[in-house]
């Protein structure tokens, strides 16, 4: 079984200080220092909210608008989870998702993947507000948000409350759906896994399903260019052998795929697009690094 050699883990620390953003050094710090003071990753994290609660600014790096979206939320959520933050260790980082949860549930009329602004921004193609794109994201990200709700949020929230009535229509919907966008498993997959790790709804029936609308994840091994992976859509062993083998091929492709400098690289690319997307592709160095290295642990992949 390839692991993460400690040589490999000295030169990831020393190249993160280098090429990441501040953000994903603080998530960086928080994962593999346990003394580090979370306080400088919510603090980071502050700096892309904007008045309304939401975020902008690039914080999902290949979205350069700096009006508040859904997607820039999910992110948020996705690298606080990353970072193994916690509201009830963090009264900063609870006041900062207190305007999120107001923003998402209060102020929102739709929690759309895509925004018409997107088009007088700066961003990826799979960004802009087109008909391609909005059938892309389909269902998503909605599946995503109300599993990070009631994985973050305390159960006397207002917003882990309106998310626990939320959760049965995504999970009727979820499991008599069997064709999905490429966005839309995964952020079903999120949901699933996110209510898995709080013990929520704890339906073998969801799993199950999971693993039988993910047949062709499971089977292509093929990860030379973007698609989704098997650590995409599962977030732990399963006991289903063809799952957990190809999660184990997906992992020791991740340990070889480390380029020259030490870190990992996107395998997705907009720079053909616009200037701006070879900036995003090397920003995007320090954030993929810190998922895999997320993934490496919780999987023990990481030499002690």
């Amino acid at each position: 079984m390839l692991k993460l050699s400690k040589e490999n883990q000295k030169t990831i620390e020393m190249q993160m200080y280098n090429k990441a953003r501040d953000i994903d050094v603080a998530v960086f710090n928080c994962m593999t220092r346990p003394d580090f003071p979370k306080m400088f990753f919510s603090t980071a994290l502050s700096g892309f909210q904007n008045r309304d609660g939401g975020f902008g600014h690039a914080l999902e790096i290949d979205n350069y608008n700096k009006e508040s979206s859904v997607i820039q939320i999910l992110e948020a959520f996705r690298l606080s989870r990353l970072a193994g933050a916690s509201f009830k260790d963090d009264t900063f980082l609870a006041d900062t998702f207190k305007k999120v949860g107001n923003y998402l549930y209060n102020r929102l009329t739709s929690w759309d993947a895509v925004i018409p602004s997107n088009n007088n921004a700066i961003c990826a193609s799979w960004y802009k507000y087109n008909d391609v794109n909005i059938k892309r994201f389909g269902d998503a990200p909605k599946p995503e948000l109300v599993g990070y709700t009631l994985y973050f949020y305390d159960e006397t929230s207002p917003y882990y409350k309106k998310a626990f009535k939320m959760a049965d229509e995504v999970i009727n919907k979820f499991l008599n759906k069997n064709e999905f966008t490429d966005e839309e498993l995964i952020s079903y997959a999120a949901f699933v896994n996110l209510l898995k790790e709080k013990n929520l709804f704890s339906d073998k029936n969801l799993l199950n399903h999971l693993i039988e609308v993910s047949k062709d994840v499971i089977s292509n091994d093929d990860y030379s260019k973007y698609r989704i992976m098997p650590i995409d859509v599962f977030y732990d062993y399963t006991g289903n052998k063809e799952v957990d083998d190809a999660i184990d091929k997906n992992l020791d492709y991740i340990l070889s795929s480390i380029k020259s400098h030490g870190l990992w690289e996107a395998n997705f690319d907009w720079s053909q697009e616009i200037a701006e997307g070879s900036t995003a592709q090397i920003k995007w160095i320090g954030r993929i690094s810190c998922k895999y290295l997320y993934i490496l642990k919780k999987f023990n992949r990481i030499e002690e």
